[in-house]
């Protein structure tokens, strides 16, 4: 009896034995799984806050690039209204000239009409002496004729540096300088100097016109090979 009653007890205390493993085996694998749980739930909030860092990153950069086009679209502006106020003062510049060249037109017309007055002047007291002396009259009219054409020819050709259509102003200036510097003229210098200002502006305005033409026909070529 007595060995049975231990033999009992041996059993007992085996299967308390593996009651108490099992249970510590269920405390071990209760505790992996917790601490299983805890580290997928750090990797989770670790992945979250790289997503948040990623995001952040991406709206820092493309407000980034907004600023930047912002400031692209600034200095395009900038420059556009430089570009503008250059415009504005070629224009006013343009304008200017223009003026500039009417105002010594009108100059100079006013000297051509001042010559003309005075030519007339010298022509009025001469006329006066017709029944004295009809021959000296006839000779000094025709003085003043090569005069006013000297005079003429003076102004034609200063007028010509300015506005010469086809050559005309030079041409004038070339043929009256040539008519009034006769023999009987008295204002030969006015006649050569309307001369060499007729040659000049027609040597001028005829290398301008084919400057013009090559350039024309050189932009028409590049356009047309383009």
């Amino acid at each position: 009896m007595f060995k049975k009653t231990k033999e009992k007890d041996k059993v007992k205390g085996k299967k308390a034995k593996k009651a108490k493993k099992g249970m510590v085996a269920e405390e071990i694998i209760t505790e992996a799984q917790e601490v299983k749980e805890e580290i997928a739930a750090e990797e989770i909030i670790t992945e979250a806050q790289e997503v948040k860092e990623e995001i952040a990153a991406e709206e820092i950069i493309a407000e980034a690039e907004e600023v930047k086009e912002e400031i692209a679209a600034e200095e395009i502006i900038a420059e556009a209204e430089e570009v503008k106020e250059e415009i504005a003062a070629e224009e006013i510049i343009a304008e200017a000239e223009e003026v500039k060249e009417e105002i010594a037109a009108e100059e100079i017309i006013a000297e051509a009409e001042g010559a003309k007055e005075e030519a007339l002047a010298e022509i009025k007291p001469v006329k006066e002496k017709t029944t004295q002396a009809p021959s000296k009259i006839i000779v000094v009219e025709n003085n003043n004729s090569k005069d006013g054409l000297c005079t003429a020819a003076l102004v034609l050709g200063i007028i010509a540096f300015f506005i010469n259509p086809l050559y005309i102003l030079s041409i004038l200036a070339i043929i009256f300088g040539a008519i009034g510097s006769g023999k009987n003229s008295s204002k030969k210098g006015s006649a050569r100097v309307g001369i060499v200002l007729g040659i000049i502006s027609l040597i001028i305005q005829f290398s301008l016109d084919l400057v013009i033409t090559i350039f024309t026909f050189g932009m028409g070529g590049i356009s047309f090979c383009c």
